[in-house]
C-alpha cells in the first residue's frame, strides 16, 4: 500500500490503484480528490473555486469548500471571507476550508493523505 500525498499534488486513482497527479480547472475528474486545491470536482470536471463576491459552487459539504478563499454566504449564495482552520464553526459551508468538524474549522477531507495500492507514482 502506498500513500498518495495531496500536499505533493497526488491523489489515488482508484480505477487502476496508482498515485496520479492532481489536475486543475477544466480537467476531467473521475474522483473528487483528483482536483488540486484550486478546484472542486463537479459533474466529472474540475471547476475553479470562485473568488470572493462570485456565486458559490454547488458542491458537497466537506468536499473542499465552495469558494477559493473564504466561505459561501448562505443568504446571498456568494463567496466571502470565512474563518480559517481552528476557528469555531457551526456550519461546514462557513469555514474557509469548507469543513467544520466538532465545532471547529478543519482541513479539507480531500487534502488528506489517501492510501492507494499498486504503483507508487505515475507522472
Amino acid at each position: 500500500m502506498y500513500t498518495c500525498d495531496a500536499a505533493q499534488g497526488l491523489y489515488c486513482d482508484r480505477s487502476n490503484n496508482v498515485c496520479a497527479p492532481q489536475v486543475g480547472d477544466g480537467e476531467r475528474c473521475a474522483f473528487g480528490d483528483a482536483c488540486d486545491s484550486s478546484a472542486l470536482c463537479v459533474g466529472g470536471l474540475c471547476k475553479a473555486l470562485p473568488q470572493q463576491g462570485e456565486p458559490c459552487l454547488n458542491g458537497v459539504p466537506g468536499a473542499g469548500g465552495y469558494c477559493k478563499s473564504g466561505s459561501c454566504d448562505l443568504a446571498t449564495l456568494t463567496s466571502g471571507p470565512g474563518p480559517g482552520i481552528g476557528a469555531p464553526c457551526s456550519d461546514t459551508r462557513k469555514c474557509e476550508t469548507g469543513v467544520c468538524l466538532d465545532g471547529t474549522c478543519a482541513r479539507s477531507d480531500w487534502q488528506r493523505n489517501l492510501n492507494c495500492v499498486g504503483s507508487p507514482t505515475r507522472r
